[in-house]
C-alpha cells in the first residue's frame, strides 16, 4: 500500500507477484496526483491475484503503460477514482512494440486495462469526477503486414468475467472494451460520459452475457456493439445520447434467448445493421428513437424457434433503413418522411387470407359471376407444388396491397413459410409515380424524353426490390401476381433495376386471386389447333389492315386449324366452330376495349357488333375450357380500376384458363412479331408464360425482325415471306418496352 498527502510519482512499475497469490495494490494520494511510468499489476502463475486500488480524490491518475490482475485462479478487482483525467497506456503501444516480435507474444492476453482470470475475472471501474477518462490503444503491424489493435479494456474469465464501469463528466476515449467467459458468464458494461467515443463494446459468453448501456450527455461513437451467449441469454443494449448516437453493428444473440436493442438519441442516429437473434426461445425487441435523421442498415428481430420481437423505429426527421425483418412482432416506423427503400418483414401485419379474401370478393362482386372451374387457393398451391415438383417450374405467388403509408408485399411457395415485406411508400405517391410512368411509356411525345426507365427503376426499387434477394435465393422464376387497385394496368415485365427488366428475370402473369386461378394443369399439345378470328375493317373503328394476313400467317407457319374473317367473324359462327371443334387455342385479331364502368362497358367488337364482358361467357369457351385465349388489339384505359378489374378478370369472365391481353394498342409490326414468336415458343415452353416472355425478349433483343418482306426469328427454322400488305412493315426498332410490355398473361400461368 502506498499513500502520501500530495502528489505520488513512480519511475517504474508497481507490482505485486506471488506463485500462489499476488497481493492487494493500492495507492493513494489525498490531495494530489498518480503517476506511474510503466505498468501496475497483482499477478499469480498458480493462484489468485489481488485488487489493484488508485485513489486520486483530488488529482489526476496517468499510468504510462498497462494496468492489470493475472491470475491462474480468481484476479482481483482495478478501481480507480480520480477528480481530474484517468490517462492510462500512454506508452504501452511503444511497449508493445519491443516484444511484439517474441514467438511467445500472444495479443490476445494483453490490454491497457484488465481483468484475466484461468477462473473468475474480478470487477474493472474507472471513474473520474470532474475531468476526462482516456484509455490509449496499442496498434501494431504484425507479420503478415495487418493492422493490430489491442483491447483498451477487457475482463475476461473461464467461469466469470467482471463488470466494466466508466464513468465521467467528460469525454471518454477507449478503443475495444470487452468482457469474456469461455465457459460461463460475461459481465456487464456501463459507459457514462459527456462525449464518449470508443471503438467495439462486446460482452460474450456462454451460458449467459450481461447487458451494454451506453449513455452520454453529448454524442456517442462507438464500433461493433455485441452481447452474445451461446448457450444462454444473451444481455440487452441501450444507447442513450443527448446529442447523436453514430456506431456501427448492434448485435444480441443468445442460444436460449436474445435481449432488447434501444437507442435514443435528441438528434440523429445512425447505424449499421442491427440484430437480436435467438437459436431457442425469444428473441428481443428493437426500439430506436431520433429526435432528428435516423438512419440504419438492415434491422432484424429473429427467433429460429420461438417468438420474434417487435420492432418500432420513430424519427422527428427522416427515416431511412435497410430490410426490417420479425417473424411474428409487429413493426412500427413512423417519421416526418421516409426515403428507405428497404423492406419490411412481419407475418402477423398482413394475412395472407384476409387480403387473399378480399381481392376475390371485390372481383367476383365486379363481374357478378362465378367462375366456371372449381377451385380453391389451396388447389391453385397444389399445381403450383406439382410443377415445381415435376416440372421445375418454380412459381411464386406475389400479393401486393397498397396501405395508406406502406406498400404491402407478400410471397409464397410450396417450399417456405409465407413472408410479408414492407416498402415505406404511400398510395398516393405510387399511384402518381405510375401514371407519370405510364406517360413516358404510352405517349410518342414523351417517349422521345427517354426517361422511362427512370420511374420504372423507381417502382421496381418500391414494389419488386423488397423481395429480390427472397425471389433470388428460392430460385424462382415465374411469378403469379395478385395485385391492388392501381397496379393492374402495370406492365411489370417492363419495371427495371438498372441493369435488366423484370421480363428478363421472370415470367409472370397477372390473376385477380389465388383462388380465382383455374388450377388445372393441361400442358398445350404441340399440334393444338387454333381458332384465328378477326376483321380489318369496322363501321364506327379504325381499320386493321394487317389482320388478314397476322390470321394467315398463323394458321399456314404457326398452328393448324381455321380462320374467321370479317363477314365471317360472327357472334353465331364463333359459337359454332367452337362447338363443332374444341379450339384450346382462340386468337382474336380486333378491337377490344376494357372501360370505365360496369362490366358491360367493357367489349370484344365482332363482325356483326360488340359483345360486352358480361356476355362473353355465353361464346362457350368454359366446357371444355379453351387453354389459351390471345387478344392482339385491344387496349385498356389505363389508371381506372373498373377498366383494371375488366382486364386482370379477363381469363375468369370469358371461362379460359390463361388469355394474353394488351394494355394500350401496340402498332401492327410489333404485333405481328410478336404473335409469331408467341405461337413459335408455345411449342417448346413448359408453361404459357414462359413463351410470351421469351417473345418479349425477341424483340427487346432484336431475335425477331422483318427486312425486304421477309420474317427472320432466331428460334424459326425457316424464314417466312410475308403476303403484300405486310411487307412495307420492314427495319423498325421494336426493342423500346411500349412495344412489348403491353402484352399481359392473364390468369394461370401454366
Amino acid at each position: 500500500m502506498l499513500t502520501a498527502a500530495r502528489d505520488i510519482t513512480v519511475g517504474g512499475e508497481v507490482n505485486s507477484y506471488g506463485d500462489q497469490a499476488g497481493g492487494d495494490v493500492t495507492i493513494e494520494s489525498a490531495a494530489g496526483n498518480i503517476a506511474i511510468t510503466s505498468y501496475v499489476s497483482s499477478y499469480s502463475d498458480g493462484g489468485n491475484a489481488g485488487d489493484v486500488r488508485l485513489r486520486a480524490p483530488q488529482g489526476t491518475v496517468d499510468i504510462g503503460r498497462e494496468l492489470e490482475t493475472y491470475a491462474f485462479g480468481t484476479a482481483g478487482q482495478v478501481d480507480i477514482v480520480a477528480a481530474g483525467d484517468i490517462t492510462l497506456g500512454s506508452r504501452f503501444g511503444q511497449f508493445i512494440d519491443t516484444i511484439r516480435t517474441d514467438p511467445e507474444f500472444d495479443p490476445g492476453l494483453w490490454a491497457t486495462v484488465q481483468t484475466y482470470a484461468g477462473e473468475n475475472a474480478g470487477n474493472i471501474s474507472l471513474t473520474s469526477t470532474s475531468g476526462n477518462i482516456r484509455l490509449n490503444n496499442a496498434t501494431y503491424t504484425d507479420n503478415l503486414g495487418q493492422n493490430v489493435t489491442l483491447a483498451s479494456v477487457r475482463s475476461s474469465g473461464l467461469q466469470r468475467s467482471g463488470n466494466l464501469t466508466l464513468a465521467s463528466p467528460g469525454t471518454i476515449n477507449a478503443g475495444e472494451i470487452i468482457t469474456q467467459a469461455s465457459g460461463g458468464n460475461s459481465g456487464s458494461i456501463t459507459i457514462n460520459g459527456n462525449n464518449v467515443t470508443t471503438g467495439n463494446v462486446s460482452s460474450i459468453g456462454v451460458t449467459g452475457s450481461g447487458s451494454i448501456r451506453l449513455s452520454s450527455t453529448g454524442s456517442i461513437i462507438a464500433g461493433d456493439v455485441t452481447t452474445t451467449a451461446s448457450a444462454g441469454q444473451s444481455g440487452d443494449i441501450a444507447v442513450n445520447s443527448q446529442v447523436d448516437a453514430i456506431l456501427r453493428n448492434l448485435r444480441s444473440e443468445g442460444g436460449s434467448g436474445s435481449g432488447n436493442i434501444n437507442v435514443q438519441a435528441l438528434r440523429n442516429i445512425i447505424t449499421g445493421d442491427i440484430t437480436s437473434k435467438a437459436t431457442q426461445g425469444n428473441s428481443g425487441n428493437v426500439s430506436l428513437n431520433a429526435g432528428g435523421d435516423l438512419t440504419t442498415g438492415n434491422i432484424a428481430s429473429i427467433a429460429e424457434n420461438g417468438t420474434s420481437g417487435n420492432i418500432s423505429l420513430e424519427a422527428g426527421g427522416t427515416i431511412s433503413t435497410g430490410t426490417l425483418t420479425t417473424a411474428d412482432g409487429t413493426v412500427s416506423v413512423t417519421g416526418a418522411a421516409t426515403t428507405n427503400t428497404g423492406t419490411i418483414t412481419s407475418a402477423t401485419t398482413l394475412e395472407l387470407e384476409d387480403l387473399e379474401r378480399r381481392y376475390s370478393q371485390d372481383f367476383l362482386s365486379y363481374l357478378g359471376s362465378m367462375p366456371a372451374f372449381g377451385g380453391s387457393m389451396a388447389d391453385t398451391e397444389a399445381t403450383v407444388a406439382m410443377l415445381f415438383a415435376d416440372r421445375n417450374v418454380r412459381i411464386a405467388s406475389v400479393l401486393i396491397e397498397l396501405l395508406p403509408n406502406q406498400i404491402a408485399i407478400r410471397i409464397t411457395d410450396p417450399e417456405h413459410d409465407p413472408q410479408v415485406f414492407y416498402s415505406p411508400i404511400d398510395r398516393d405517391t405510387v399511384l402518381a409515380t405510375i401514371d407519370t410512368y405510364r406517360t413516358h411509356l404510352v405517349n410518342a411525345r414523351y417517349r422521345l424524353l427517354g426517361r422511362h426507365n427512370d420511374y420504372a427503376a423507381q417502382l421496381y426499387d418500391w414494389l419488386i426490390r423488397p423481395i429480390a434477394p427472397e425471389l433470388e435465393a428460392r430460385n424462382i422464376d415465374t411469378l403469379m401476381l395478385s395485385v391492388d387497385a392501381g397496379l393492374r394496368s402495370l406492365p411489370f415485365g417492363a419495371l427495371y433495376d438498372g441493369e435488366r427488366y423484370l421480363i428478363e428475370q421472370y415470367s409472370y402473369s397477372l390473376i385477380p386471386s389465388l383462388g380465382l386461378v383455374d388450377p388445372r394443369y393441361q400442358p398445350l399439345a404441340i399440334d393444338a389447333p387454333m381458332l384465328a378470328m378477326g376483321a380489318s375493317q369496322f363501321i364506327r373503328q379504325s381499320p386493321l389492315p394487317a389482320v388478314p394476313a397476322e390470321l394467315n400467317t398463323l394458321i399456314n407457319h404457326r398452328r393448324d386449324g381455321s380462320i374467321l374473317l370479317n363477314d365471317a367473324f360472327t357472334r353465331d359462327n364463333v359459337i359454332r366452330q367452337r362447338q363443332r371443334t374444341p379450339y384450346p387455342i382462340i386468337h382474336l385479331a380486333t378491337h377490344g376495349e376494357f372501360n370505365s364502368g360496369a362490366l358491360e362497358n367493357s367489349y370484344l367488337q365482332l363482325w356483326d357488333g360488340q359483345i360486352g364482358l358480361d356476355e362473353i361467357r355465353e361464346l362457350g369457351w368454359s366446357d371444355p375450357p379453351v387453354e389459351l385465349l390471345v387478344l392482339s388489339a385491344c387496349q385498356t384505359a389505363l389508371g381506372n380500376s373498373e377498366a383494371e378489374m375488366g382486364f386482370a378478370g379477363l381469363a375468369v369472365a370469358a371461362g379460359v384458363k390463361t388469355a394474353i391481353a394488351s394494355l394500350w394498342y401496340v402498332d401492327d409490326m410489333a404485333t405481328f412479331l410478336l404473335m409469331t414468336e408467341l405461337y413459335q415458343n408455345l411449342a417448346t415452353a413448359p408453361i404459357k408464360v414462359e413463351a410470351l416472355r421469351e417473345a418479349q425478349l425477341a424483340l427487346l433483343r432484336g431475335n425477331v425482325q422483318i427486312e425486304d418482306g421477309i420474317l427472320y426469328s432466331d428460334r424459326a427454322t425457316e424464314p417466312i415471306a410475308l403476303p403484300e400488305s405486310l411487307r412495307n412493315l420492314s427495319g423498325q426498332d421494336v426493342s423500346h418496352p411500349y412495344f412489348w410490355s403491353a402484352f399481359t398473361a392473364i390468369g394461370s400461368p401454366w
